[in-house]
């Protein structure tokens, strides 16, 4: 059964380019999603009354494709959520962002028949199904680039409001006498400041007078300059955004270059087998998985200890280490998610020890220990360079579960023992 249902979860997720049944799905849907909303538009032209049975069948055999979707989305949410129980997880999925959007283009054609506008937000679901490539995601950068930007992005709201509405107790000032019902109180002229500061320019509203008509240059003057302030503020952004994502490979590639260089000159000739290897229990022991992880990924990278060391370093996590002459060379920890699923994690091998098998084997104890406790699945983040390695080890990389991470981007890999 969960075979059968991590397929589907496959399926309806978005496809890769060697899934050829999920990349159908994906043209199925967006194929509905379009026909769908082209129905409920041609519905609106009387010329067209007399193919209302056609749109009718039209969107009755989408809604069903769309019902049909979000009850497996409900049932393999826990392959999203792998540590949730089915229950937990198919909650948190319908109260998630997408479970919501994806219940709103179902209930307004049974429930909800003042509010066709809500249909429209199915289109809402044909942005999932683009990458601007195979690392970033273009909402993972929008998202950013307003999160970074979010006080000068306020600061300039908030200008522009002032002089919304400033405008507005002008022009009621000078045209109030000549254009009593137009501009009848202060709040009248909102609509004419929106309009022009915007420079919508609907002209159902307009100054008479010839005060009032300098005062229009001026604010429209003055709103095409507090509008480009944002509009420059979130150009800004989006070019730092992408200069840091290009600095931040470039870095990770330097270092990743320096550190291979300099491993390769102090490299070790290890028999994996031949090393301690030692199922950390005591205090001293796990000192040893900390110590690896500190000087083999922390300093390397420039992680600080607050971010190395997480709410997992605990109680009910296990550490191996991997000791030669006494001294820690490689360690790796895993505990419990839900049911008998296990998360392997930072896996870390001192350079010098590099390439020689030593973090298969790390992993391998890992599993072994995992599969005495009962375990009956590993799942483990993997860098996206690594996902080869554990490829090789019988693991399955789900390149739906992408991680974008400040310094890595990791892929979930999974395997069953």
């Amino acid at each position: 059964m969960n075979a059968k249902r991590q397929r589907i979860f496959e399926v309806i997720q978005i496809g890769r380019r060697r899934d050829k049944l999920s990349r159908a799905f994906d043209f199925a849907l967006v194929t509905a999603i379009i026909l769908n909303i082209l129905a409920l538009i041609l519905e609106t032209f009387s010329s067209l009354s007399a193919y209302l049975p056609l749109f009718h069948a039209v969107e009755y055999v989408t809604v069903a494709f769309f019902i049909v979707e979000y009850v497996l989305r409900l049932w393999t949410a826990k392959e999203l959520y792998d540590e949730l129980s089915s229950g937990r997880a198919a909650l948190k999925f319908a109260l998630s962002a997408d479970g919501i959007i994806e219940l709103l283009t179902i209930l307004p054609f049974f429930f909800l028949t003042g509010f066709a506008a809500f249909r429209l937000l199915r289109v809402v679901r044909i942005f999932h199904l683009f990458k601007i490539n195979n690392e970033y995601d273009s909402f993972h950068v929008i998202i950013s680039v307003l999160i970074r930007q979010k006080n000068q992005l306020f600061s300039s709201v908030f200008i522009i409001l002032i002089l919304i509405f400033a405008a507005s107790l002008c022009m009621y000032s000078v045209e109030h006498d000549a254009q009593p019902d137009v501009f009848e109180n202060a709040f009248s002229g909102i609509w004419y400041s929106l309009n022009t500061v915007f420079t919508v320019g609907y002209g159902d509203i307009y100054p008479v007078t010839v005060l009032g008509r300098i005062m229009g240059a001026v604010i429209t003057i003055l709103g095409v300059l507090a509008v480009a302030v944002p509009t420059g503020i979130i150009s800004a952004g989006f070019v730092e955004e992408y200069g840091r994502m290009s600095g931040k490979e470039e870095k990770e590639k330097k270092a990743e270059a320096e550190s291979a260089k300099a491993a390769k000159s102090r490299k070790k000739k290890v028999d994996p087998a031949a090393l301690e290897l030692v199922r950390a229990e005591t205090l001293a022991e796990r000192a040893c998985a900390y110590y690896v992880r500190i000087e083999g990924m922390a300093r390397q990278h420039g992680i600080t200890a607050d971010k190395e060391f997480d709410e997992h370093d605990g109680e009910g996590t296990k550490y191996i280490v991997l000791k030669e002459s006494g001294f820690p060379v490689a360690t790796c920890r895993f505990y419990p998610l839900d049911g008998n699923m296990y998360m392997i994690g930072r896996v870390v091998v001192l350079p010098a020890y590099r390439g020689s098998g030593v973090g298969r084997r790390t992993v391998e104890e890992a599993e072994k220990w995992i599969a005495e406790l009962g375990g009956e699945k590993c799942i483990l983040d993997a860098r996206d360079s690594a996902v080869g390695f554990y490829e090789t080890m019988g693991y399955v990389p789900d390149y739906n579960r992408i991680t974008y991470g400040e310094i890595f981007t990791c892929i979930r890999v999974e395997k069953t023992l």
